[in-house]
């Protein structure tokens, strides 16, 4: 009878993640963070079986573009969640609030801590770690220190290191 239950249960959980609308989800996020004036514009999006692919994507605020990224890569498991972003690139204008070139962003989310989003990132300003938590605080710790002069006015010193942290 268990026998019986868990593959019931694991093959309503496989086919959920098959046949999951997974670019509506990618159209619905886009529909949300167009309410707060963000528009993403990409060029190619190609659904996987886990997750979703999305190429050459520019990203607007408030009409103006901020940041290309070359990919994107959603993965879904129902229960842990992963966005990699590869090859961020930030328009100059914002070099006094952010870096210019992130290598890599890994953003997850887990059901067993589900008030907060992990996000860690590579690039020239070196390696940060840190979290979006339910309380609308974002949080970095820089595990290693690069080039951070251009936007080091923002970032706090403690006995620790380099961290930034921002409540929203």
């Amino acid at each position: 009878m268990v026998k019986k239950v868990l593959i019931i249960v694991i093959s309503v959980w496989i086919a959920s993640l098959v046949f999951m609308p997974k670019k509506e989800l990618y159209y619905t996020l886009e529909h949300q963070l167009a309410k707060s004036n963000i528009q993403m514009n990409e060029g190619s999006i190609d659904e996987g079986i886990f997750g979703l692919d999305i190429a050459d994507v520019d990203v607007y605020a408030q009409g103006i573009k901020v940041a290309h990224i070359d990919n994107i890569d959603f993965t879904t498991f129902l229960f842990y969640n992963s966005i990699e972003l590869q090859n961020v690139k930030v328009d100059s204008s914002l070099k006094s609030m952010a870096p210019q070139d992130i290598e890599s962003v890994d953003i997850t989310y887990s059901i067993i801590n589900p008030l907060k989003v992990y996000i860690s990132a590579h690039g020239d300003f070196g390696e940060v770690d840190g979290y979006l938590d339910s309380n609308k605080t974002l949080y970095f710790k820089f595990i290693q220190v690069g080039d951070i002069k251009p936007f080091v006015k923002g970032l706090k010193k403690n006995e620790s290191g380099w961290y930034y942290e921002k409540q929203f």
